[in-house]
């Protein structure tokens, strides 16, 4: 509509033109003039590691309509499209872009996409044609430029697979798989509790979670730390069957606790996280073919749920047989294997494969050894009273701010600013009389120091690199008082309500609080985690100690108090 508005405006300023009495006065509009097309490569050589480069570049002179009086211009209504073809007179399959700018430069990524989606043969030379379309309405004929021709050697892209790289993008050997290699990638995965990871596609494209919302589940390829952190599973390790859509930008984990057999054996599955297989040790009375049915309730956590175990959807799963594979779905269909022997026995489902499930009956006992639970080490914690905290510092934000004015430890020390973080901690004066960190610690010699920081980061970063400047102020803390026992407190939860309509997610404390806890070494440094004080049975701050959803109210600062008690260190 604008384009033929911005017509009509033309068509009258030609028309008023043409009514000047003398041909002198007479102003004349011509057609468009096509501009002039260049490449920057003539031959360009497609490879995953150049992926990422800019491997061509396209630039052009401005297609204008002509006016006859060089003191006058025509109004600028060019709609440009560049096209792009294996065939020279463009009677193949066209690519077209609408255009608003003079250049367009490629990555080696978006090229070999392009040349796929034109039907360029992979791995070998392809002439490609390039030229801008341009027109003055879309029902207009066009002017086109001249036809560039580059050579364009691309390489196979194999969409099929979803790599999984752990947090310092590296990959796992853990693979998803998409049968019609659409960009929706499952599979089954042994996942440990809060496990981070990034799906990279076979383009080279890396997915994680979404940091500018930091909403859990949704996910973003942004090539910034600071808009893509690592996706998060939730807190339950286990077997996991997980679903990442890169068209939809969302992803979900489905929980199956349990499997359970009927038919021909009964009794319950047991998963061997390691190798992604459940196993059942049974004693055969006899060889030959037997009938099962495999089948369970899952919690599947998705971006409506979060890593929220109560918000958690019950979800019927169970397996049924084609050919030689199995198939997973939310119905129980006959499942037949082979018995090889009289005696012990091992049913195993195989799910390390995403291209195919497998079951099998194998002879002996094959069931996996259970994952050794770790030695819980001697508490190092004892209880203290009041005088525990007369040598105390607490450094924080506006939490420790109402801890100092609520608590009732007087004798303490408090550096604390609202809207302090792991960041201008270090690198401003924020502390009183406008000290660093520095100036603030000279002067006195601590016994304890107690951290508490991080609700003011929720929107920025990744839980790695938040993790990663609490350490540079924990080195700090430590070179400046190394006497000093030094305590981690947790981040504080928010309520649920504020957790769904913020950005202050519980899922994303939790995340950072698993990263805070690595930096305690037990030794000289320790975590305490004061969130049970004050969570309801959701696991988010009860409603009723807040009253700004982040926030607890005066008269709970003694309980936060008196649960450090319970956590003294003596030296």
């Amino acid at each position: 509509m604008k384009t033929m508005k911005n017509f009509i405006l033309l068509l009258a300023l030609t028309l008023g033109f043409a009514a000047c009495e003398k041909d002198e006065d007479k102003i004349y509009l011509s057609s468009l003039e096509a501009g002039e097309l260049v490449a920057t490569e003539s031959n360009v050589v497609l490879l995953q590691e150049n992926s990422k480069d800019i491997v061509l570049s396209l630039a052009w002179t401005k297609d204008v309509l002509q006016i006859s009086d060089p003191g006058l211009s025509a109004i600028d209504v060019t709609i440009q499209t560049l096209q792009v073809s294996t065939t020279e007179d463009f009677s193949g399959v066209v690519n077209e872009s609408s255009e608003n700018s003079l250049s367009k430069a490629y990555t080696g990524a978006a090229l070999n996409a392009l040349a796929k989606s034109i039907g360029a043969t992979p791995d070998v030379a392809n002439n490609v044609y390039f030229r801008l379309a341009a027109r003055t309405g879309n029902n207009m004929i066009p002017v086109y430029s001249n036809i560039v021709k580059v050579s364009v050697t691309p390489y196979t892209i194999d969409m099929s697979m979803g790599y999984i790289l752990n947090t310092d993008k590296e990959e796992t050997g853990v693979v998803l798989y998409s049968d019609a290699s659409d960009g929706d990638y499952k599979g089954f995965m042994g996942l440990t509790p809060w496990y981070n990871f990034y799906l990279k596609e076979g383009n080279g494209a890396v997915w994680g979670n979404d940091g500018v919302t930091g909403t859990a589940f949704v996910l973003s390829s942004e090539d910034d730390d600071e808009k893509r952190w690592n996706c998060w599973s939730p807190g339950i390790g286990g077997c996991y069957y997980v679903d990442v859509n890169v068209n939809t930008k969302l992803w979900s984990a489905l929980y199956i606790p349990s499997l359970t057999l009927a038919g021909d054996l009964s009794g319950e599955m047991t998963f061997d996280r390691p190798n992604t297989k459940w196993t059942y040790a049974f004693n055969a009375v006899q060889a030959g073919n037997i009938t099962l049915q495999i089948s369970g309730t899952g919690k599947l956590y998705d971006s409506s749920t979060g890593t929220d175990d109560a918000a958690a959807k019950n979800t019927p799963v169970a397996f049924v047989q084609s050919g030689e594979s199995l198939i997973f779905g939310a119905q129980a269909g006959n499942v037949t294997v082979n018995v090889p022997a009289v005696g012990e026995c091992t049913l195993t489902i195989d799910l390390s494969n995403p291209k195919q499930w497998t079951v099998e009956v194998s002879s002996g006992s094959a069931e996996p050894e259970p994952e050794p639970e770790p030695e819980a080490p001697d508490s190092p914690f004892t209880t203290v009273d009041a005088s525990y905290f007369d040598d105390a510092l607490f450094i924080g934000d506006s939490h420790t701010d109402g801890f100092k004015d609520y608590a009732g430890l007087p004798n303490a020390d408090y550096l604390c600013h609202n809207g302090l973080t792991v960041w201008s901690a270090v690198e401003k004066a924020e502390f009183p009389g406008k000290q660093t960190l520095a100036q603030a610690l000279s002067g006195k010699h601590y016994g304890k120091i107690y951290l508490m920081l991080g609700i003011n980061e929720l929107g920025t970063g990744t839980a790695e690199s938040w993790a990663a400047q609490y350490k540079v102020l924990l080195d700090e803390v430590r070179e400046l008082q190394p006497d000093a026992i030094i305590f981690l407190q947790a981040i504080f939860h928010t309520t649920q309500e504020k957790s769904d309509a913020t950005f202050f997610k519980n899922s994303t404390i939790d995340a950072r609080n698993a990263e805070l806890q690595k930096l305690a070494d037990n030794e000289t440094v320790f975590y305490i985690d004061c969130n049970p004080v004050f969570d309801d049975s959701t696991g988010a701050l009860t409603p009723e100690y807040s009253g700004d959803g982040v926030h607890v109210k005066a008269a709970y600062y003694s309980m936060w108090r008196d649960y450090l008690f319970q956590f003294g260190v003596v030296k």
